[in-house]
């Protein structure tokens, strides 16, 4: 092993900073301090500049170099020197976490490092072209390309889901296609039903259909209560910016929350099957689902200006951009999509 390098006070700091010049500091729209550094696959990545997750990149790109890791002081000094960079000479960029609207008539998805899907009211296309996205780096969660085959429907999700009567499809279709509006406030979804009804095997894989992986975490989309976990007392206010969903009986709902909810209340599953056996079915239905919910933003950014001015009993930006996403004009060909680039 090489021998441990001797810093005067300052240079440690200036030698972190010099290590982690692959990272290009930014402020975000709402003055946030980020990092935009290399993903390990392929693009780029965003973190915040104070998160534990900066801290851990710093200190490893420091080693990579020098075998030995920083002081705390010196560690300290760099991110702050990054924070200046960024409030003071960065460019402002809008982040997203998994979502990102740059203007109320276009809707960008991360599919994961180097690739998005960009949708407009004229159709969709997925492009390699940099979006400020905050991602987990150990594990990004990627999301499928988007189907193009022409096979491009939710059917399958609703015969996964053992979703039998049209009221409760109608209304996961509702939810589900609100994921990808380009603003909040986002209805809450509430699986209610008994043991044995596969509440949160359904949870979980409606947050999989956009926003793959843990549920909860810093850098998670949509968020999952379960019937065990208590409620955060913002939970109406924080779910008017991130889509939710919450597995508990309909009945004993709080009536601020219960004024945003849409209740699906599943049947119990007689024919019960292995997780795995439903995780794999449902990633090999994935991009086609994706591909119909891209369809049904376009749909929706092309139609919801004329629903928006019809009456809602409740919840109208939901069920207008709903009912747009799902509007089909007479002799409609569908959306365009285009094909992936290379």
């Amino acid at each position: 092993m090489a021998n441990v390098p001797i810093f005067k006070r300052g240079e440690q700091a200036q030698a972190i900073r010099h290590a982690s010049r692959s990272a290009a500091p930014f402020l975000s729209h709402l003055g946030t301090p980020y990092l935009s550094i290399p993903a390990e696959s392929n693009g780029q990545t965003t973190i915040p500049i104070r998160s534990r997750q900066t801290e851990l990149w710093m200190i490893a790109q420091f080693m990579a170099v020098h075998e030995c890791p920083p002081s705390d002081w010196a560690m300290r000094t760099a991110r702050k020197a990054l924070e200046a960079e960024a409030l003071h000479q960065g460019p402002r960029r809008a982040v997203g976490r998994r979502l990102l609207a740059p203007s109320g008539n276009t809707v960008v998805l991360d599919l994961g490092p180097g690739a998005s899907v960009e949708i407009t009211a004229r159709g969709w296309d997925v492009t390699s072209t940099f979006h400020a996205f905050e991602r987990d780096l150990v594990n990004p969660a990627s999301l499928p390309v988007p189907s193009t085959d022409g096979n491009a429907s939710l059917a399958p999700l609703r015969s996964l889901l053992h979703i039998e009567d049209e009221p409760s499809w109608d209304n996961i279709v509702t939810w589900l296609t609100n994921t990808l509006r380009p603003a909040g406030p986002y209805p809450i979804l509430v699986l209610d039903g008994p043991t044995g009804s596969g509440k949160s095997v359904a949870a979980n894989i409606l947050k999989s259909v956009i926003d793959p992986g843990p549920a909860n975490v810093p850098t998670s989309f949509i968020r999952i209560f379960d019937s065990g976990a208590r409620l955060p007392r913002d939970l109406a206010e924080t779910s008017e910016k991130q889509p939710t969903i919450l597995i508990r009986s309909a009945a004993h709902l709080p009536p601020h929350i219960a004024r945003r909810a849409i209740v699906v209340t599943l049947k119990e599953i007689t024919q019960q099957r292995a997780i795995r056996e439903l995780r794999q079915e449902f990633l090999a239905i994935h991009s086609q689902i994706l591909a119909a919910l891209c369809d049904a933003t376009v749909r929706a950014l092309a139609q919801i200006h004329e629903m928006a001015k019809e009456t809602y009993a409740r919840l109208a930006d939901t069920y207008a951009w709903s009912k747009a996403a799902t509007f089909q004009p007479p002799d409609s060909e569908g959306p365009a999509r285009a094909s992936p680039r290379k």
